[in-house]
């Protein structure tokens, strides 16, 4: 707490990181998992290169991954109570909404599978709006405020399609890929080679993980 603010925030995306790995461990339990799985699930996430070099720096993703782990965490215990109960994981949905905009996607996707899946429904109209209204407000505030600021609600994602101006979908797709996971380029530019080298990092990432 009294150190200088890079050690500091050393500590900050260290605990950050553990807290995932224990969330995830507490999710999986919950679902029904033994502790073998739940225990080697977060610790390949807690070994996995995305995550560590994420967790090692001074930036929104570890707090992201956290609160959007606690809005799972939450909304299985929501399923096993009153109405009410609903509130919290709206709440941790909105504040990872708020640290990171794509976080928001969880919620369309944990209301699909309340209402669609092939469990017994557990959320009514009330019980939407406690969950859906927390993470939208914020949601909402944060993308009007970028509007009004920046002229544009996705301001990164703007500059962004501007640099890759004239370039195919697929051409934006594996490259904004590529420098989320840092995976350098090869050289002569070829867009299709590059297009399969990451292509084939990615699959060697996510079948680690």
């Amino acid at each position: 707490v009294f150190s200088t603010p890079d050690t500091a925030w050393l500590w900050v995306q260290i605990l950050l990181g553990l807290g995932a790995a224990l969330l995830l461990g507490i999710v999986l339990l919950r679902a029904g998992q033994s502790l073998l799985i739940s225990a080697g699930a977060a610790t390949l996430l807690v070994s996995n290169h995305v995550f560590t070099r994420w967790t090692g720096v001074p930036c929104s993703e570890p707090t992201a991954i956290v609160l959007c782990l606690g809005t799972v965490a939450a909304y299985q215990w929501a399923r096993q109570g009153g109405q009410a109960r609903w509130l919290p994981p709206g709440v941790l949905n909105g504040l990872a909404a708020i640290t990171r905009p794509e976080a928001l996607y969880l919620l369309p996707c944990l209301i699909a599978f309340e209402l669609l899946g092939v469990t017994r429904r557990h959320m009514n109209l009330r019980g939407f709006f406690a969950f859906a209204l927390p993470a939208l407000i914020p949601a909402a505030f944060y993308f009007v405020l970028m509007r009004v600021h920046t002229g544009t609600a996705t301001p990164y994602a703007q500059v962004y399609l501007k640099e890759r101006a004239g370039a195919s979908a697929p051409e934006v797709f594996f490259d904004l890929v590529g420098k989320l996971f840092r995976i350098p380029h090869l050289l002569p530019s070829s867009d299709f080679v590059n297009s399969a080298l990451i292509a084939q990092q990615l699959l060697f990432y996510f079948a680690a993980f």
